[in-house]
């Protein structure tokens, strides 16, 4: 089956072609993050319009997992051999700790914090002819700081430089606005459709609840992986714990139970233990995977038909008055729960059950989450700035412009 975005493909390069800046807004699995990189390096006008010899492409994604994932996805699509010097059309990835990538890579995925720490030696990106942010609707810090950089990187290098904004949901007018008036692109089709379905759990119950939720979708469902999302490294450990509890008792008591893998997912898992969500599980076995936000956006499972979400997440908030960050569990945003929604329609129709109820979702659920950099410390930040040569920190034009005397701990001035 074709991607949405195919439909989209002239009408992408053309504005490319034409604008220094482009937004592309479309549902999670049209194929944004896997498929323009590559209408790009494919397009054999835009070295020409570009004035260079051949398009080097860097791709932003907000965490590790998603761009070592992508960075593979696209790799198998063009049988290439990641990191590779001579492979043709080659791709790699650079997150921290690992880079597979070479001076050859035309297609590179990195997280935010790589493409920041690049900037200090080369605040124009002149290695690269194209930068693409992607899931910019996170506004994590170095999203924000990203954003600002790579607008001052294109303004100075409009006639050989191109930048592209991608996210599933994001606040058009203000980014377009932030970007002088840029064309925007809306791909509205999603690839397969999703049921959502609501019931009320308390929040303090919410891994149980949430194990509860996936054994009677393994036991009454047909066919199809299971994502969770729950709010911390704590959580899933112990949800997987006490899925593989309820399952032996269900043994016991002579009930037949289908073969069931459960896997944990959160951000500080090594990315050889991360990579194995992604791999086939044995035929007539489901996969039930308990994961924090990091698979909110980006990622493509295959196989996951069903995503249970428990309506919460933890968010680092700087209180200025103890000069300490502190994680708390917080309701998500209404733009969060459709993402999650989105991770059951990437490769076949689904279901989304979700922990709490249409009320909650309009009573207690902001629109978008509050953007990182209102609500963190930002003395590193302002640091790094200072040492790209950015000294009138608080002219700095950022799309949110923070408080800083109170979101600042040390005097940076």
């Amino acid at each position: 089956m074709d991607l949405p975005i195919l439909a989209h493909k002239e009408a992408i390069l053309a504005l490319v072609r034409a604008n220094p800046v482009v937004i592309i807004t479309g549902e999670p699995g049209t194929g944004k993050t896997t498929q323009i990189p590559q209408y790009l390096l494919d397009c054999r006008d835009l070295p020409r319009t570009l004035g260079c010899r051949s398009v080097k492409i860097v791709v932003t994604q907000p965490r590790r997992v998603a761009a070592v994932a992508m960075a593979r996805r696209v790799a198998y699509e063009r049988k290439a051999r990641l990191g590779h010097e001579v492979s043709p059309r080659q791709v790699g990835y650079a997150i921290r700790f690992e880079d597979r990538s070479s001076q050859r890579t035309q297609i590179k995925y990195v997280t935010d914090g790589v493409l920041i720490r690049e900037c200090l030696q080369d605040p124009d990106l002149t290695s690269y002819t194209i930068v693409m942010l992607d899931e910019v609707h996170e506004r994590t810090l170095d999203t924000d700081v990203l954003l600002a950089l790579a607008k001052q990187a294109v303004h100075r290098r409009a006639e050989n430089m191109r930048l592209i904004v991608t996210s599933a949901t994001l606040n058009i007018d203000q980014f377009a606005n932030y970007f002088d008036n840029c064309p925007v692109l809306q791909i509205a089709t999603r690839a397969f459709n999703v049921e959502v379905l609501h019931c009320t759990s308390k929040a303090d119950r919410r891994v149980e609840n949430s194990v509860t939720a996936a054994i009677r979708i393994h036991l009454h469902e047909g066919p199809g992986d299971v994502l969770v999302f729950l709010t911390g490294s704590e959580e899933c450990e112990r949800a997987c714990r006490l899925c593989l509890e309820k399952l032996n008792q269900l043994l016991d008591r002579g009930k037949p139970v289908p073969s069931m893998v459960i896997m944990p997912l959160y951000g500080a898992m090594p990315s050889e233990e991360q990579a194995k969500v992604f791999e086939p599980v044995p035929r007539d076995c489901r996969k039930v995977i308990f994961s924090t936000n990091i698979a909110e956006t980006s990622l493509t499972i295959q196989g996951i038909c069903f995503v249970i979400d428990c309506g919460y997440v933890k968010q680092k908030i700087y209180n200025p008055k103890t000069g300490l960050d502190a994680l708390l569990v917080v309701p998500i945003s209404r733009q969060q729960a459709r993402q999650r929604a989105g991770r059951a329609g990437r490769t076949a129709d689904g279901k989304c059950y979700r922990l709490y109820s249409d009320t909650f979702a309009e009573q207690q659920m902001e629109e978008a989450a509050k953007p990182e950099i209102l609500r963190v410390n930002l003395s590193s930040t302002l640091l790094t700035l200072k040492a790209m040569g950015i000294h009138d920190v608080s002219g700095f034009e950022f799309m949110d412009p923070p408080d800083y005397e109170s979101s600042v701990s040390v005097g940076v001035t």
